[in-house]
């Protein structure tokens, strides 16, 4: 396991606060992290599609990763 910085952009980051981190052996962990524990995250992830929101997980590579990879 590694220690993973977060950085959430735009409305996600006003929502839920921009800078976390977290022990975590991949961005799926993280992300169940984030579920867990900042009350109305999960629920926010779940219903943005119907408001036309996409998310990308960035590491390295700044075009993103592919959800296979997470």
């Amino acid at each position: 396991m590694k220690t993973i910085k977060v950085k959430l952009l735009g409305e996600l980051g006003r929502k839920f606060g921009r800078k976390h981190e977290f022990v975590a052996r991949s961005p799926r962990d993280v992300i169940s992290a984030l579920s867990h524990q900042i009350e109305g995250f999960k629920e926010y992830l779940v219903c943005a599609h119907e408001n036309n929101i996409v998310f990308k997980v960035v590491d390295k590579d700044s075009d993103g990763m592919e959800y296979e990879n997470m």
